[in-house]
């Protein structure tokens, strides 16, 4: 009788044991489910670096759940996960499950990098659409400084030029001259010089001093083999608000519908803009017509323009609310359990 009871007191003992040790561990990957996580990561990094898209959201998301319940001290490869991840649901145009995703990439490295250079663009990105100049403005100096710390010359000289025309839209000239002057101690091949004759064009249109505006304009246009579509509606805009400055308006209407009609998926800002002028300059029947085929559902790019508009109208509201945390310094990294669970 004593021997079962010692019997069972050490059965029970071994399972009590056991049941500890699962307690641990269950939620603990195998090294190797880890290894194969990592490997992932780094394989949808390598694939980054060539310019292609990892498109496996769900295997991104089930190698960050791994790597931070069981390695969370790989800060620096966590960042690159969130980022890829974020990508991701930018090309589906999810920009609400993409914001949360870019602030873990910014927060979880100290260090200034490119890929939180590109976080930081696609904020400023967001705002600039939703008309948030002072945010926009914020997060693309942000992104400017990341590149030029990392040596980026390339993403660095683009964003000071972005960074030019989201401060001549606000309007804060003052401070226009000291971003020139780095654009410009800068050799010519470093810059599109395309698109910063369009920034300077756009400057003049707004001081309303419309001889040297037409002069950029003019300029742009003796340019040759220019094969971006985005510059080239670009251009058609600024032509447009000239020849309207100029009460020139048949052809400011021709410029403006020039714009409309474009299938540059990435001119939705200005493509907005143009609807905005023509509505204001619609002249006749025939004219409303034409509007309206636009404004009613009739084009499936408007009706794509006002959906990415409610998403990131959203996001601007995560954008912010991330910001004042900054501000506050009451920011706390995002769950991931929280986000996609």
């Amino acid at each position: 009788m004593k021997t079962i009871a010692r019997t069972l007191l050490k059965l029970i003992y071994v399972i009590f044991l056991i049941n500890i040790f699962c307690q641990c561990h269950q939620y603990q990957p195998h090294e190797r489910e880890l290894s194969m996580a990592l490997d992932t990561i780094c394989h949808a990094i390598h694939l980054r670096g060539q310019g292609i898209l990892y498109k496996d959201t769900s295997e991104l998301k089930r190698c960050i759940n791994i790597i931070e319940k069981s390695h969370p001290k790989q800060r620096e490869i966590l960042s690159e996960a969130y980022f890829l991840l974020g990508r991701n649901y930018d090309v589906y145009h999810m920009e609400v499950l993409e914001v949360p995703c870019f602030i873990n990439c910014i927060e979880l490295t100290p260090q200034l990098n490119r890929t939180k250079g590109f976080a930081y663009n696609h904020f400023s990105e967001i705002c600039k659409h939703q008309n948030d100049d002072k945010l926009g403005i914020y997060f693309r100096k942000k992104a400017t400084e990341c590149f030029r710390v990392s040596k980026d010359t390339s993403n660095y000289v683009c964003n000071l030029e972005l960074l030019l025309e989201q401060l001549i839209i606000a309007e804060k000239f003052d401070e226009l001259e000291t971003i020139e002057k780095k654009i410009n101690s800068l050799p010519t091949t470093c810059f599109n010089s395309y698109f910063y004759d369009e920034i300077r064009a756009l400057k003049f249109l707004k001081l309303n001093n419309l001889d040297s505006a037409q002069y950029y304009i003019r300029h742009v246009e003796n340019y040759k083999e220019i094969n971006d579509t985005y510059l080239i509606v670009y251009k058609n805009w600024l032509t447009a608000i000239l020849y309207e400055q100029k009460h020139m308006l048949d052809s400011a209407r021709c410029y403006y519908d020039s714009v409309i009609i474009s299938d540059c998926d990435n001119a939705t800002k200005i493509k907005e803009q143009s609807y905005e002028a023509r509505i204001r300059l619609t002249k006749n029947q025939n004219d409303s017509i034409f509007i309206s085929k636009y404004f009613n559902g009739g084009s499936d790019s408007h009706f794509l323009l006002h959906k990415n508009n409610e998403e990131e109208q959203r996001s601007l509201i995560l954008i912010k609310e991330y910001f004042e945390g900054l501000r506050r310094q009451t920011y706390t990294k995002w769950s991931l359990i929280n986000l996609f669970l």
